[in-house]
């Protein structure tokens, strides 16, 4: 019995051995020899599952903060380049800093909306939804897309199929709405063919308010 409780404990130190390595799926195997070990066993293999979760949530993080901030930041810089072109006419050099102070908060809902993912993929409780108005919402993301889908040689339209121009109120976490929201026209002009046309639609069927991004690409296979 002596030998075999050594070889259990031995693949047991093996098992935390490869965790400390960095091999973030491994469990630790059954150790045997009553309910009470088993259920250590247990609990710590729920931990290690919780530390894995943890580690993925921090790892798409950074992928989503690379691939999502490239572009933005891209357009910042070209901005700065047309502001420091137009430094001989206040118009246009007003026209272009609200244009950059428009990037800046965009990266700034970036952030905001990858840290909320983070908490989410992590296991923690997502921030109480609050109420917001999505028109107004709309209206901001289309003053910031408008012109990166005209450089483009394209066209963006909201067509909105509520009634009324009073602020229409829904529940929702503002940053990972405008960031799905920009995701979706980020694609719409990448794969949205030459000249994309680009309509965001707002429509209120049986109360229910939906937003739909729509272009002419070749859109998601099934």
């Amino acid at each position: 019995p002596g030998v075999l409780v050594l070889r259990r404990l031995e693949a047991v130190n093996r098992s935390v051995g490869r965790v400390i390595s960095g091999n973030a799926s491994e469990r630790l195997p059954a150790i045997g020899f009553g309910r009470e070990f088993d259920e250590l066993a247990d609990t710590l293999n729920r931990m290690l599952h919780r530390q894995e979760a943890t580690l993925d949530a921090l790892k798409n993080v950074s992928e989503g903060i690379a691939h999502d901030l490239r572009t933005p930041l891209a357009r910042l810089r070209n901005r700065l380049e047309e502001l420091q072109a137009e430094m001989d006419d206040p118009a246009r050099r007003q026209e272009q800093v609200d244009v950059a102070l428009a990037e800046i908060d965009q990266i700034t809902s970036l952030f905001e909306a990858l840290l909320a993912l983070a908490r989410l993929e992590g296991g923690k409780p997502a921030q109480p939804p609050a109420l917001l108005d999505i028109r107004a919402l709309i209206g901001m993301i289309e003053g910031l897309y408008r012109p990166v889908i005209e450089d483009e040689g394209g066209a963006l339209r909201v067509e909105d199929g509520t009634s009324g121009d009073d602020p229409l109120m829904v529940r929702g976490d503002n940053s990972l709405l405008i960031q799905a929201l920009s995701n979706l026209l980020e694609n719409a002009i990448v794969h949205g063919g030459d000249r994309p046309g680009v309509a965001i639609r707002l429509a209120r069927p049986d109360g229910m308010v939906t937003v739909a991004i729509a272009d002419r690409g070749p859109g998601i296979p099934p």
